[in-house]
């Protein structure tokens, strides 16, 4: 499922099939099922090739399927890796009602926060990254001030987190606080930083959040200004 080296559709495709082949001999509802029931619901995720909101509604269907059998009481963990996996679908799936896999994607994304910031568990980088998708979809549906709190309601070192940082940054421009939003798009210029596990400059990262928050709407007078800084 993680190689990629070879042809990466051929590889994901295999690892469905093994998947399917392996959960035929796995009592169902057992927690064997629903561990590879998430790990069928990623292959179909990142499936390259095909009808992608097919592959999406696969893989929604089998993370649905092992949340119901992983609770938040007994597997808090896993449960909000799972949420996380299943809001991460609805997000991406583009056919349907938009506005509802949104809702969704939203849904799911905070059931994953509420198990993973009671203090008991120190998952921080899973913890910073469905921080930073609840964030970004907060954005998208224009709930600016859902974002900001999203985005700047955590711990100093949580903030200082790249991806989040720049959805704090693009919550503070909606919400009409430019001045603040533009110190901190200015702050991190010409900086290296790992933004969804690429090696990128702050520069093209937030070139590419403003062309994708324009694309779905969201335009404001002082982008064109941030743009040429």
């Amino acid at each position: 499922m993680f190689a990629r080296l070879g042809n990466i559709a051929a590889n994901q495709l295999r690892a469905i099939k093994i998947a399917k082949e392996t959960l035929s001999l796995t009592p169902a509802g057992s927690t064997d099922w629903a561990t590879l029931q998430n790990s069928l619901g990623i292959a179909w995720s990142d499936v390259p090739t095909g009808d992608k909101s097919e592959n999406l509604m696969q893989a929604i269907a089998a993370y649905e399927k092992a949340l119901a059998v992983f609770t938040k009481e007994a597997d808090p963990v896993d449960w909000a890796s799972m949420q996380a996996n299943l809001g991460s679908a609805w997000r991406q799936l583009l056919t349907g009602n938009k506005s509802e896999n949104l809702k969704k994607a939203i849904t799911a994304f905070k059931a994953a926060r509420t198990a993973l910031s009671d203090g008991t568990h120190s998952h921080s980088e899973m913890r910073l990254a469905v921080a930073t998708n609840l964030a970004w979809v907060q954005l998208i549906t224009k709930d600016f001030a859902g974002a900001l709190s999203t985005a700047g309601g955590g711990s100093e070192a949580d903030t200082l987190f790249p991806p989040l940082q720049a959805n704090h940054a693009h919550a503070l421009l909606f919400l009409g606080r430019a001045d603040e939003a533009r110190a901190i798009y200015l702050k991190h210029r010409g900086e290296k930083v790992d933004i969804d596990g690429t090696d990128k400059t702050w520069d093209q990262a937030i070139l590419e959040d403003f062309d994708e928050l324009e694309k779905n709407g969201l335009v404001n007078a002082e982008l064109s200004k941030l743009r040429e800084r």
